[in-house]
């Protein structure tokens, strides 16, 4: 079960990644049996939030120093439906610290 996202936001970690191949500004993870191939904001992701994890409002800042202001809506909005995503897929899991 994961934690539901808010703006205060959860703890952010990788999911249960059986690999994870990176090259240039684009990633492929192996979760679960399937290859999923992410996009440069997806692999930065993950890139930022690192074996120990990372809080959301973290991850919005970092996101927005590398990326710049996300075009529609909050920082932390923005990265919350990222996060959304990749917890779907497996690649990231939310929770307590």
């Amino acid at each position: 079960m994961t934690t539901p996202l808010t703006a205060s936001g959860p703890w952010v970690r990788r999911g249960g990644l059986d690999d994870w191949y990176v090259v240039g500004d684009r990633s492929a993870v192996l979760v679960g049996g399937r290859v999923l191939l992410l996009s440069e904001l997806a692999t930065v992701v993950v890139e930022l939030v690192g074996e120990s994890g990372l809080g959301l409002d973290s991850l919005a800042d970092a996101l927005g120093k590398h990326f710049g202001a996300p075009p529609a809506g909050s920082p932390t909005e923005a990265t919350a439906e990222a996060v959304r995503v990749l917890v779907h897929e497996g690649v990231l899991a939310t929770g307590d610290r």
